[in-house]
């Protein structure tokens, strides 16, 4: 197809990053970072969903050079104010 969906639900577990010393497994950000390229090759659209708790480490992990357009949605609990 020439339109793609990546999600990627925490990213921190995903990339084993940790906040004590803020490193990561960089076998893994190597593959996520090779599937990306490959699909932005290929000159498919593709949109892709980082899903983090932490959004220093998305910024941290400079994927928005790859991209034309980029959005930060926080604080998006929709049952915060349900009583």
């Amino acid at each position: 197809s020439d339109k793609s969906l990546l999600i990627l639900d925490s990213v921190e577990k995903i990339i084993e990053y940790s906040l004590l010393n803020g490193m990561c497994n960089s076998n893994r950000l190597n593959q996520i970072e090779t599937i990306i390229d490959a699909i932005i090759k290929s000159n498919n659209k593709i949109v892709i969903i980082f899903i983090s708790n932490n959004i220093k480490l998305i910024d941290r992990l400079d994927f928005k050079n790859k991209v034309n357009s980029c959005y930060e949605l926080e604080d998006t609990d929709i049952f915060k104010n349900i009583h």
